[in-house]
């Protein structure tokens, strides 16, 4: 008897130092934990609130998460930047979530809430979803995407956005008027020190330029020095040249 009571109570204190049952963990700690700097941690609670995303508050939380893990690349970039641009991969890697960061993104490229795509922004270079969600936004997006063209030190999201803008432009969704803000911005990104970002900016600027720009496209397509050397054929060839002078000729063709 004594043993099956000593079992017994051993059985009863077990089960009351057991976890919480997932439904019983409120989407407020979940939220919390989704800021911890324990990565196994804040993965688990992202995959609880993946499952509650009918909750206002769950989509709040992970709109947020978007918000500090576009800061904490900004920062990265900043310490970094310069590094990267000389060819070298610092010691310290982007903290990241990987395919985890792509769930929230789909997640919330799904989102009703109109404050859904100016969060996507920043990562349109890493899910056709949220890029899709950003372009689909129209005109009320422009700011953001300009914002972001204009700020942002990550290389990623400067060429995501560039993506918008073509595609955005592509559709005819932009007004002559934010055409004329795109096409100041990109300009001036033309002076990246780095080569394929220039890329990504110029065939944004194809779709959006006037005869000003062409112009400025013709110092690029004769002067750029970017090169990219084939390693089968060991040819030398300059994208950034090629994309200018393509460019030039779309933007002239169109402005016939």
């Amino acid at each position: 008897v004594s043993l099956m009571l000593l079992t017994l109570s051993y059985v009863i204190i077990a089960g009351n130092e057991q976890p919480k049952h997932n439904n019983a963990i409120t989407t407020d700690e979940l939220a919390k934990d989704l800021k911890s700097s324990d990565w196994g941690k804040k993965r688990s609670a992202l995959n609880l609130l993946l499952q509650r995303t009918d909750e206002q508050s769950t989509r709040n939380a992970l709109m947020q998460e978007l918000r500090a893990e576009y800061e904490r690349g900004e920062q990265w970039w900043r310490r970094n930047g310069e590094e990267v641009k000389k060819g070298r991969t610092p010691g310290e890697q982007l903290e990241g979530w990987g395919e985890s960061l792509n769930s929230i993104l789909e997640a919330v490229a799904a989102f009703p809430d109109a404050d859904a795509p100016s969060v996507l922004v920043p990562f349109c270079l890493y899910s056709k979803k949220a890029r899709d969600r950003v372009v689909s936004s129209g005109e009320p997006i422009i700011g953001d995407v300009l914002g972001c063209l204009e700020k942002s030190n990550n290389q990623d999201s400067l060429c995501g956005v560039a993506m918008v803008v073509k595609e955005m432009a592509s559709k005819q969704n932009i007004s002559a008027s934010n055409k004329a803000r795109l096409r100041k911005v990109l300009g001036s990104r033309l002076s990246s020190e780095v080569g394929f970002e220039r890329v990504y900016f110029i065939r944004a600027l194809a779709l959006v330029g006037d005869q000003t720009s062409a112009q400025l496209l013709e110092t690029v397509a004769a002067q750029d020095a970017y090169t990219v050397k084939n390693p089968q054929t060991t040819k030398i060839s300059y994208p950034v040249r090629e994309e200018a002078n393509k460019a030039i000729e779309e933007i002239r063709e169109r402005e016939k």
